[in-house]
């Protein structure tokens, strides 16, 4: 199989559940799904969902800043369709499943007693090749 090296910004949207003990490990589960815009259907679509289990290790330090280091196992579907433009015949749609582990980093400032905002960097290698991303996290304590 030849691999083919495309770059395609995505916008993404997923919800984490998880536990932090009181030494500070972290197990959580949760859902992310990434997708491309494709105007009127004239460009290529690509969606990635994945269902991920993960574990890390929640620092906190006395000013409210969280650093969280976690690696987990994904199991992930990717789904293309092709676009309408510059293609002569009909639009081919294709799916591929799989597991695969993660590692990702987070950052995050607490700004009230129950709620942080933070940064995540996450670093994914699938079977058609790698994703990164950075994402944008509010974080709710019950």
């Amino acid at each position: 199989m030849d691999r083919v090296h495309e770059d395609r910004d995505a916008f993404s949207a997923g919800v984490t559940l998880g536990v932090v003990t009181p030494i500070g490990l972290l197990i959580e589960g949760g859902v992310v799904r990434d997708s491309t815009v494709s105007l009127f259907g004239l460009e290529d679509r690509y969606e990635l969902t994945q269902y991920t289990l993960a574990t890390g290790y929640q620092f906190e330090t006395q000013n409210g800043f969280r650093l969280i280091p976690k690696g987990g196992r994904s199991r992930w579907r990717l789904f293309d369709k092709e676009g309408r433009l510059l293609n002569p015949g009909p639009e081919e749609k294709h799916e591929i499943k799989g597991y695969e582990y993660f590692w990702e980093l987070t950052l995050q400032k607490r700004i009230r007693k129950v709620t942080a905002l933070g940064l995540t960097f996450r670093d994914n290698s699938f079977e058609f090749g790698s994703a990164r991303s950075i994402a944008f996290t509010i974080t709710f304590n019950m």
